[in-house]
């Protein structure tokens, strides 16, 4: 899970995701555990996850969608 001193989730990590290209985003995104790309998906908006989302392998954006909606029904 990221957790790296200096790193802000809701600021600096949405804010280079948000700035970067979706495609781009996607790829980075790959290369990373699901549990890290689902906090990034949820720092970024909808439509920018919605975005990468469609990008990302079908098997995998499937993944991580189950996951955030694991990760929403626990926050209740």
């Amino acid at each position: 899970m990221i957790s790296s001193p200096g790193v802000f989730i809701g600021g600096r990590i949405s804010k280079i995701f948000t700035a970067m290209p979706a495609k781009q985003a996607a790829k980075v995104l790959e290369q990373m555990a699901d549990a890290d790309v689902v906090v990034i998906l949820g720092s970024v908006t909808d439509r920018k996850a919605a975005e990468i989302l469609s990008l990302l392998p079908p098997q995998r954006a499937a993944t991580v969608s189950k996951s955030v909606l694991t990760n929403k029904g626990s926050d209740k």
